[in-house]
């Protein structure tokens, strides 16, 4: 893409090729910017990331919070993951170049996947609780996980029809 700009852009007589390194030098050139490698990101999820919604969600948590005298070991976020099922490494990484300060870079995977989901919920003094595992099925086999050794024993694992 950058060669057919230069080459839209540039004169008749300047010939000009870019290298296989050109990408490098100008991130280098423009501290700014970084690269990061990206990673999925499912696009329901990536739908509801407006930031003024976010944040006005944390104020009025805080106001709550300081309203009625809410402590930090009373406070909990629960939030859940899926990972897909048989998916060993990250699908489809790629690096971007990004001047977001936080250096999240997503690519969008359809959701087209069989998951398992992970229910993890912690406090806000640091206290976690187990997790609870969610899997897609009917007939449960205790005997697939509860033999693992390196499987915690307070973990929850359960199924359900759609996981």
């Amino acid at each position: 893409m950058a060669q057919a700009l230069v080459d839209k852009r540039g004169s008749q007589a300047l010939q000009i090729t870019i290298g296989k390194h050109w990408v490098y030098r100008f991130v280098q050139r423009h501290l700014e910017l970084d690269s990061r490698l990206t990673r999925q990101l499912d696009s329901q999820r990536a739908q509801c990331e407006d930031p003024k919604i976010i944040n006005a969600w944390f104020k009025r948590i805080q106001e709550t919070r300081e309203e009625f005298g809410i402590l930090d070991e009373d406070t909990y976020n629960m939030d859940e993951t899926g990972s897909a099922m048989g998916v060993i490494a990250s699908l489809g990484a790629s690096k971007a170049i990004t001047s977001m300060p936080c250096g999240r870079v997503c690519s969008i995977q359809p959701g087209n996947r069989e998951w398992v989901t992970i229910i993890e919920g912690i406090n806000a003094s640091g206290f976690a609780i187990p997790l609870f595992i969610i899997i897609k099925g009917k007939v449960h086999m205790a005997t697939w996980y509860l033999q693992n050794p390196d499987l915690p024993k307070d973990w929850v694992v359960t199924l359900s029809d759609n996981g």
